[in-house]
């Protein structure tokens, strides 16, 4: 009944719509949608969610009558969050990705979430209405695809993240559409493997991480937050990094924590023993952190397996393109396909 509904509110868009120039920008989004008091009465006819359309183009670009494919998109996103919201108490299966205090203001409307446990490895927070987060989740969702701003953070995801990032400049209306599905039924389509179940629980919008000051994000964390900090990324990734967050957060998350599972578990990966893609937080050890790197990396294999799910899984336009020097003597044939061969990551450890 959920992909229905969505089926339903997607069948006038036509075509994967156009990127709007204006809309391009550097957005920290967290700190955008988290400006916003969720639980204010009447806050998406407010002055300061009408101000967030203007800037992102939506006032100027979709007008009655002159709706294209991205217009259409977004309205269709908007409609069926809220239409299943109200019909699935439960809400959708990604939830946790969307639950952050790093803001001005909470993601989620008042008595929706309790007190953040920052004694906990690593931080949670009961949900008590999974659909409190709904009017921030469509604020995020829309500014990262809109704004073409998915961010890895200090984090090794960004092989999962580009698929997020090529769809946005080159399908931004079939983007609203797949973030939808993968928000309320936990993957990317009904095609690919389950993730495990164990990434919808992970609320990395609550790990708390030092600014460019020093200061704990949340100020309130600072007093519990004692713990070194790793960074998960190769050098560069963690230069970068410096005073952001530890991981991306909601559409970000959800996209690298379903496709990183979904490699996994389609190809004999298990559920069982070790978490594989853990959230980083203050604490994490050394071996721990390691392990964690080697989970988020990609390689030539994920990298052909997302372009061919996610990006063109009807087109059959995935192509590698690598150096045969690298094969260092090795037959083409006999490289090549060692290299888009995956390993699940738990077996991998193990030979």
């Amino acid at each position: 009944e959920i992909l229905h509904i969505i089926n339903e509110e997607f069948a006038d868009v036509e075509g994967t719509g156009a990127s709007w120039k204006s809309a391009i920008m550097e957005d920290q989004t967290w700190q955008v949608c988290g400006a916003v008091d969720w639980s204010a009465p009447d806050i998406t006819h407010s002055s300061q969610y009408r101000a967030g359309e203007k800037q992102l183009g939506i006032l100027s670009n979709c007008k009655r009558g002159s709706m294209d494919s991205l217009c259409k998109a977004m309205a269709a996103f908007a409609n069926s969050m809220r239409r299943l919201s109200k019909k699935f108490p439960k809400g959708p299966q990604f939830y946790n990705a969307f639950v952050t205090n790093w803001g001005e203001y909470n993601s989620w409307v008042n008595d929706s979430v309790g007190e953040v446990n920052y004694a906990a490895l690593p931080p949670s927070a009961k949900v008590f209405d999974p659909n409190g987060i709904i009017e921030y989740a469509i604020c995020d969702i829309g500014r990262e695809i809109l704004t073409q701003s998915p961010k890895q953070y200090g984090s090794g995801v960004c092989s999962h993240l580009a698929t997020l990032d090529a769809l946005a400049v080159q399908s931004p209306a079939k983007l609203f559409e797949m973030a939808l599905r993968l928000l309320w039924i936990g993957r990317h389509s009904t095609h690919e493997e389950r993730p495990c179940s164990y990434v919808y629980e992970r609320q990395p919008g609550i790990v708390p991480w030092k600014n460019g000051h020093g200061k704990w994000v949340p100020t309130a964390a600072a007093d519990a937050m004692q713990a070194e900090v790793h960074c998960t990324g190769n050098a560069i990734d963690c230069s970068h990094s410096l005073g952001k967050p530890l991981q991306p957060i909601g559409l970000g998350y959800m996209w690298y924590a379903a496709a990183t599972s979904e490699i996994d578990t389609s190809h004999g990966g298990s559920c069982d023993g070790r978490e594989v893609n853990p959230l980083n937080y203050p604490g994490l050890s050394s071996d721990e952190a390691a392990a964690l790197t080697a989970d988020q990396a990609g390689d030539l294999a994920s990298m052909l397996w997302a372009c061919r799910h996610l990006t063109d899984p009807e087109g059959g336009s995935c192509r590698l393109r690598f150096n045969k020097g690298a094969c260092n003597g090795i037959p083409f044939h006999a490289c090549a396909k060692f290299s888009t061969s995956i390993l699940p990551k738990l077996y991998a450890e193990k030979v």
